[in-house]
């Protein structure tokens, strides 16, 4: 959710990038002039005039590496961490460290 730091600009015009399948809120990710981060779905709505834009080759790959990430550290998984042992997945400190562990993988290969 971003934070609104100049009412009179935010929402005017919003920039998107599809990151779903479809037009709906939750398959864009937008940001607005006057407004601080990401817009959140409820946010999207508020835009009185939206620039979809296709999203740089860079910034789709980072987007689908963090999406396998997140899949592949969900609860209920376990990862092999940086010591080699082998870490189940319970609480969202341990979905970082798998994630951090994951990004490691990838800035080496």
């Amino acid at each position: 959710m971003g934070t609104v730091i100049d009412p009179d600009e935010a929402f005017r015009l919003c920039n998107c990038f599809r990151i779903g399948p479809t037009d709906d809120p939750r398959d864009l990710l937008c940001y607005s002039e006057g407004v601080l981060g990401a817009l959140s779905d409820s946010q999207d709505l508020q835009c009185q005039a939206r620039i979809n834009k296709t999203m740089p080759r860079k910034m789709r790959e980072q987007q689908e590496a963090f999406a396998r990430m997140s899949k592949a550290c969900a609860v209920g998984n376990t990862y092999v961490g940086p010591r080699g042992g082998l870490n189940e997945i319970r609480t969202i400190v341990d979905r970082a460290k798998c994630i951090m562990v994951e990004s490691e993988k990838l800035r080496k290969d």
